[in-house]
C-alpha cells in the first residue's frame, strides 16, 4: 500500500495563470498546456504529477527543435509548482525526476 499523499490539484484557472508566467507563447499554451490542464482539480499524488508533466512534455516536444525541448526542459521545475503549493507533494515530484536524470536537484 502506498503511503504517498494525495492533493488535490489547483483549479484550471490557476494552474494556467502559473503556467503563463512561466512562459506565455501561444504555440506552447495550446499544445502544451492545455494537455497539463486535465490534471487541474484532480486527484495526484507527487509521482502522478511528475508523470502527468513529463508525458505531456514528450508529447508536446516530439518532432521540435532540440533546442526548444532543452528550453522547455529547463523549466520543468516550475511546471511541477503550477499544479500544487503543498511541498511535500511538490517535493516528492521533484525527487522523482532527479532519479530519473530528468532535472538536477
Amino acid at each position: 500500500m502506498s503511503t504517498e499523499k494525495i492533493i488535490t490539484v489547483l483549479e484550471a484557472d490557476e494552474v494556467l495563470r502559473r503556467l503563463r508566467a512561466v512562459l506565455s507563447e501561444p504555440h506552447v499554451e495550446e499544445r502544451f498546456y492545455s494537455t497539463l490542464l486535465r490534471m487541474a482539480g484532480q486527484p495526484r499524488t507527487g509521482a502522478g504529477i511528475s508523470t502527468g508533466v513529463m508525458l505531456a512534455f514528450f508529447d508536446y516536444t516530439s518532432g521540435l527543435p532540440p533546442v526548444i525541448a532543452a528550453m522547455l526542459t529547463g523549466k520543468i521545475p516550475e511546471y511541477l509548482a503550477a499544479f500544487t503549493d503543498d511541498k511535500e507533494v511538490l517535493a516528492e515530484a521533484r525527487q522523482r525526476l532527479v532519479t530519473a536524470g530528468v532535472i538536477d536537484a
